[in-house]
């Protein structure tokens, strides 16, 4: 039976609820996190399965595109652990900049890990391979609305 664990988010809005999903102990880490890491992440209307890279895409507030490789808590909140795109580039300009619908070519991931807080998802993303690029675009519904 899945270990289900239910935390608000921040104090200010209790109704924000985070449900994390099946505990592990594999990492990776950040060198200062320590405690419960998860494979599941639901928050809001989006759902985060780091075991599966079709669903471990998400872009942060400030446009920052993750691949996320694990949850784990930061001071009793829970925290992404990923990868980053050093590269995001429109996909197309004309008849508007895709970039203003979150659309972009994106190259060069991180080697080194990072983590985000939950709070600065923007909105879930699908990677998909065309023409040689590998090209990121948002999932519908999956914006984080504050």
């Amino acid at each position: 039976m899945q270990e289900i664990r239910e935390i608000t988010n921040r104090h200010d809005k209790p109704s924000q609820d985070i449900i994390l999903k099946q505990p592990h102990t594999n990492g990776p880490l950040v060198d200062n996190i320590f405690g419960p890491q998860y494979y599941d992440l639901a928050y809001k209307n989006i759902h985060i399965n780091v075991k599966k890279e079709k669903d471990s895409y998400i872009l942060t507030k400030d446009n920052t595109l993750v691949k996320c490789l694990n949850i784990a808590h930061l001071n009793n909140k829970p925290v992404l652990i990923g990868q980053f795109f050093k590269s995001l580039l429109p996909y197309y300009m004309k008849p508007i900049d895709s970039s203003l619908l979150d659309i972009f070519e994106v190259k060069n991931l991180s080697r080194n890990i990072h983590y985000w807080e939950i709070c600065d998802i923007k909105k879930k993303i699908m990677i998909l391979k065309h023409s040689g690029k590998l090209i990121a675009m948002p999932i519908i519904h999956s914006t984080v609305e504050d």
